[in-house]
């Protein structure tokens, strides 16, 4: 598993991101869901600011950064192989 933990931005809808991804793969999970103790200038108390979520063994956190930034379509590369023949396969 590698050291580093990518980190999708979402407007407002990181958790239930997560939890759909986390319903596609095997070994996937939410782990954690940080909200807003308090009311801040662009939202409320209990507002989700961030999600940590496994996908296959890999974790990944959701930033609800907000509208700053477009989405795109998410090509995650989750076509971890369990054997090395299954990665020649894939065409990897």
């Amino acid at each position: 598993m590698s050291g580093i933990t990518p980190c999708l931005w979402f407007d407002g809808n990181a958790e239930e991101a997560a939890e759909f991804y986390a319903s596609l793969f095997p070994d996937s999970h939410v782990d954690a869901v940080h909200r807003a103790p308090s009311d801040y200038p662009s939202g409320k108390a209990g507002d989700v600011l961030m999600v940590e979520f496994i996908l296959m063994g890999q974790p990944f956190s959701g930033l609800n950064g907000g509208p700053q930034f477009q989405q795109t379509v998410l090509k995650l590369g989750i076509r971890r192989c369990w054997q090395y023949q299954s990665a020649n396969e894939m065409g990897y």
